[in-house]
């Protein structure tokens, strides 16, 4: 669903309270963030952050700051300071495929490069296009396209983390939140 009235965020924010993950990607053309994508077991929305600026962190910011509930993303490093910089939303129980990916190349289980691409298509066979990825999102009306490709951005990163997870043992999925974090910090 196209999110960009109070109505439709009140919408999302009402489908987030029952969701057990959220799938999270930032789109962000300088010098603001300029599209939200989400995906949880009940949908997927892509929220255009123009109209609703202040009403993001009120409506979404208690999803987004729950630890209990796993916020998925792909080398967060960037979406996390956006959203806190942009928005004043801070993620905790992050789980960040790129920081897994490397935990499970530190204990020779996985190889090779760490991109979103890459990791779809070892781990579950999927082909992803990323050819919008560095697209100007901040025009509007987005192109087919741009929607197509932010659509499917979010799409995997569930089944992406389930198949890291079942690789990893137990001690070490704990460490993908702290090396997600350390990570941030060392962005600023």
């Amino acid at each position: 669903s196209w999110v960009d009235t109070l109505e439709t965020l009140q919408s999302l924010s009402s489908s987030l309270s029952t969701a057990s993950y959220i799938s999270v990607d930032v789109e962000f053309t300088a010098p603001h963030t300029s599209l939200l994508q989400l995906t949880t077991g009940g949908g997927s929305w892509l929220v255009d952050p123009y109209p609703l600026h202040s009403s993001l962190l009120p409506l979404l910011g208690r999803y987004f700051s729950d630890p209990a509930v796993p916020k998925i993303l792909h080398d967060c490093r960037r979406d996390c300071r956006w959203l806190l910089d942009d928005f004043g939303i801070h993620l905790a129980g992050v789980w960040d495929t790129f920081q897994a990916e490397g935990r499970l190349q530190e204990m020779g289980k996985s190889e090779g490069r760490r991109g979103y691409k890459d990791l779809c298509e070892r781990h579950l066979g999927v082909s992803v296009d990323k050819s919008e990825q560095s697209s100007d999102w901040s025009r509007r009306p987005l192109t087919r396209r741009q929607v197509l490709y932010a659509w499917s951005d979010t799409l995997n990163l569930k089944a992406l983390m389930d198949a890291q997870a079942a690789l990893l043992p137990a001690s070490a999925v704990a460490d993908v939140e702290a090396l997600c974090w350390s990570a941030v910090l060392g962005s600023f």
